[in-house]
């Protein structure tokens, strides 16, 4: 038998295997992300270069540029209403007329302005609570489907909240 024969399928074998691993070692996945709860919380995201540092026949652990945060970790402004005011905002998600209701035991003009994603005002209206409740309506029906950012303040600065909202 000739060595040449036994020789170069090894070699075309290895290199083929040496290939495959470093197409195994670093991919690339489409981008997306999320978190599954339960006993063992974790939080993904995709997109990047995966590392897989720690595997058993039911988990694999993978290291990562994603760093959780705490769970009382600040994400926003926090609103800011007097006491005794409750403020609801509904339907979300909308389809024409976002509905809000203010109750507060004292008189209130406050401002309701609606934000697109690109921080523009698309929607701004006066509105006044006189007698412990006040509802307002939004006509949203005419603004394009998307998520928009609603900010509710009074004209003296005891309240100012801020809500997502939804138009489908």
């Amino acid at each position: 038998m000739n060595i040449k024969t036994i020789v170069l399928p090894l070699v075309l074998i290895g290199i083929s295997i040496l290939g495959y691993s470093q197409i195994l070692d670093h991919q690339a996945i489409s981008s997306l992300g999320g978190s599954v709860s339960g006993s063992l919380p974790a939080s993904y995201t995709a997109g990047g270069n995966v590392i897989t540092t720690a595997s058993s026949q039911s988990i694999v652990i993978t290291q990562g540029f994603e760093q959780p945060l705490p769970a009382d970790f600040p994400v926003g402004i926090a609103g800011k209403q007097p006491d005794g005011m409750t403020i609801r905002v509904w339907p979300n998600p909308v389809s024409d007329l976002v509905t809000i209701q203010v109750s507060y035991d004292k008189p209130l003009n406050f401002n309701i302005t609606l934000y697109n994603q690109s921080g523009q005002a698309v929607r701004t209206t006066k509105a006044k609570n006189q007698a412990n409740t006040s509802v307002t309506s939004l006509d949203l029906s005419l603004l394009p489907p998307g998520t928009y950012i609603m900010n509710l303040s009074s004209e003296d600065g005891n309240m100012n909240s801020t809500y997502k909202v939804v138009k489908k």
